[in-house]
């Protein structure tokens, strides 16, 4: 961080001026960031950094999250901590299948457990729903991922839990899953209609092809 503020991280890299600035401090990584037994104080440490290096309040920290790991106390209060420094989370969400969730995700997990975890999140932080969307086979997500993803969301809307929107998104770099020969990306055009679709149900959408 310091490197970026002060140093020569931007001249080294030949970053562009006009992307020389600091969006966000993401909390990600190869594997599940809440995993973590001491996720509480990773964000108490982020919060002490920013504060002694007088970062501006527009720079949020953004938890990139699956949610497998919501039930837990140490989690629940670092997100509470989270959302005191304006932070906000990404909390991954592929389908609204359990075989969509097995297929797209390799986990045996529920859509009700996932249902769960979203509640916890969105409840206690500022929460996006972060989706990616890609063709199998050289076809898109058939018409019953498509209904089940938007009901399950309206459904969220319905009970009162307020989510800040959806981030939908293509595939952005090759796959290193076993299936990665069958994906695709879709088009640009794909995604703004898909999009078109869930904001009908009163949930903002952002795409990223």
């Amino acid at each position: 961080m310091i490197d970026v503020l002060r140093g020569t991280f931007y001249s080294r890299f030949n970053i562009r001026p006009e992307l020389r600035s600091i969006r966000d401090i993401a909390i990600s990584g190869n594997g599940e960031p809440t995993s973590t037994n001491t996720f509480d104080r990773v964000i108490e440490l982020i919060g002490h950094i920013t504060d002694e290096l007088e970062l501006p309040g527009n720079i949020k920290p953004v938890l990139i999250t699956n949610g497998s790991f919501m039930q837990r106390a140490v989690v629940q209060k670092g997100i509470i901590h989270l959302s005191e420094l304006n932070g906000e989370i990404w909390f991954k969400l592929d389908s609204a299948t359990n075989a969509g969730i097995n297929t797209v995700n390799n986990t045996s997990m529920s859509i009700n457990r996932v249902r769960r975890n979203l509640e916890t999140a969105a409840n206690l932080c500022p929460t996006w729903i972060q989706t990616c969307v890609f063709g199998m086979d050289g076809k898109p997500p058939v018409e019953a991922e498509q209904k089940a993803y938007i009901q399950f969301l309206a459904s969220i809307l319905a009970q009162g839990i307020r989510l800040m929107g959806v981030l939908l998104y293509g595939i952005a770099r090759p796959s290193l899953q076993p299936e990665a020969p069958r994906l695709s990306r879709l088009s640009g055009e794909w995604l703004e209609q898909y999009a078109q679709k869930i904001s009908k149900i009163g949930i903002k959408v952002k795409t990223s092809v």
